[in-house]
């Protein structure tokens, strides 16, 4: 029988992560440049079989018992070589969830005495790397653009269970995508919603 304390218990060791969501944490990388804020993105490898040569921050999958932070500084470091006693974690932003069912959690780090001849790119991850200043970031007006997503429901579904059948009103839900062009660069998607949510912290 479940009592009390049973159900205390149970949900203080119970996980809070979802089984129906995988998740990522991503870091992005401040870097202090002729005396000016820029930030470190990287451009996937054309090998890659999902987004090759698109612009991303370092980032990745949270592994099984892996803290969300330290999954971000792990692929921080093996991906471009910058060590975790080298970033000091900022904070973090607003957590990105996709209608994919995947949630990334965005850290800030600043990278301490940063020197791009100091970096070790994985190949077989990254092609190159860029930096794009802060203040010229504010500057830009990104365009964004509007995906709207609904239900496709299989002929299986048990519609004599909720109320008004197959004319029930079904949400629509909306995903918001957007695009930088930093000097020819194309920011996209996840990494241009990113970059947007701390340019707008900052403004």
């Amino acid at each position: 029988m479940i009592n009390i304390d049973l159900l205390k218990t149970s949900i203080k060791l119970s996980k809070t992560n979802s089984k129906d969501y995988k998740e990522y944490s991503i870091v992005v990388p401040v870097v202090l440049l002729n005396n000016e804020l820029h930030l470190l993105y990287e451009v996937r490898s054309e090998n890659l079989r999902s987004q090759p040569g698109e612009i991303c921050f370092p980032g990745g999958k949270i592994e099984k018992n892996e803290l969300k932070l330290d999954a971000g500084l792990r692929e921080l470091y093996e991906e471009i070589g910058i060590a975790k006693e080298d970033v000091e974690i900022i904070g973090e932003i607003q957590k990105i969830i996709t209608p994919f069912n995947i949630i990334i959690n965005c850290y800030i780090g600043f990278v301490k005495d940063f020197s791009i001849d100091n970096l070790v790119l994985n190949k077989d991850e990254v092609k190159e790397v860029f930096l794009a200043s802060l203040d010229e970031l504010l500057k830009i007006k990104p365009k964004q653009y509007t995906l709207k997503s609904s239900f496709d429901l299989s002929d299986e579904f048990p519609y004599e269970l909720i109320s008004n059948g197959k004319e029930y009103n079904w949400r629509q839900g909306e995903y918001a995508v957007v695009f930088y062009d930093y000097k020819g660069r194309n920011i996209w998607g996840i990494t241009a919603r990113i970059t947007k949510n701390l340019l707008e912290i900052l403004k």
